[in-house]
């Protein structure tokens, strides 16, 4: 096993994971707002994804070691794609309700994620045996044939997650966080309730309930005070 090999395999698909979450979060929120992250907000992703993840993966790596468990992933994870595409695309048409709308969005959240981590899985499967040589033109075939599909899936789930995630923050009617900010003078501004889309490196993204239309980029520099209900 190539260790330092994989360990850069690792990180390559940890730091396109943290990315391409956020470009999707971002596509679905508004696009210019990406800008506004830093390289932290990607390893921040990252952070919090890897525990969540690392337990599945690993069972996804074992399940890939036995040739017919393998085949039968594989073909679980495809048909598990086309529905998670097809359910994404048409979501509007599916739901007719907003509540059914979040909920099927959450469901392809889901569904979005167990990909996520099988492509991962089937990535670093190949990292694992890496110096291993295919023994004929087919077998290398399906080699090829599994990375290729093994990084669209990553990449395609990914911005899928990212998009899902935005569009259930946005839709949420919880404005249960009051944000104080730093006025002109000596007297700060009066607490403003508020619902907290995303916490970034420079500042938060809000939607305030007096202007539940528009999202708002707040500035760390600008809060005087945060407040959120106290959880037992």
């Amino acid at each position: 096993m190539d260790l330092p090999k994989l360990a850069s395999l690792a990180v390559g698909i940890g730091f396109a994971i943290g990315l391409f979450y956020n470009v999707g979060f971002f596509l679905s929120l508004d696009l210019q707002l990406f800008s506004l992250l830093t390289y932290k907000d990607h390893l921040a992703t990252l952070v919090i994804f890897a525990p969540v993840a690392i337990v599945p993966i690993l069972w996804c790596i074992g399940l890939r070691a036995d040739p017919v468990r393998r085949r039968r992933a594989s073909l679980a994870a495809g048909t598990l794609a086309a529905l998670a595409i097809a359910f994404w695309v048409e979501r509007g048409e599916l739901a007719g309700t907003p509540a059914l709308e979040s909920a099927s969005v959450t469901i392809t959240a889901l569904a979005a994620l167990l990909l996520v981590v099988y492509c991962a899985a089937v990535l670093l499967d190949r990292g694992l045996r890496i110096n291993e040589t295919p023994a004929d033109d087919a077998a290398r075939d399906r080699e090829t044939r599994a990375i290729s599909f093994g990084i669209l899936g990553l990449l395609v789930f990914v911005t899928m997650l990212g998009a899902a995630h935005a569009t259930l923050a946005m839709r949420s009617s919880a404005f249960d966080t009051e944000l104080t900010l730093t006025g002109e003078g000596a007297a700060p501004s009066p607490p403003r309730p508020a619902h907290v889309v995303r916490v970034i490196d420079k500042g938060l993204l809000v939607v305030f309930r007096d202007a539940p239309g528009r999202i708002a980029f707040v500035r760390n520099e600008m809060v005087r005070v945060l407040s959120d209900p106290a959880k037992p």
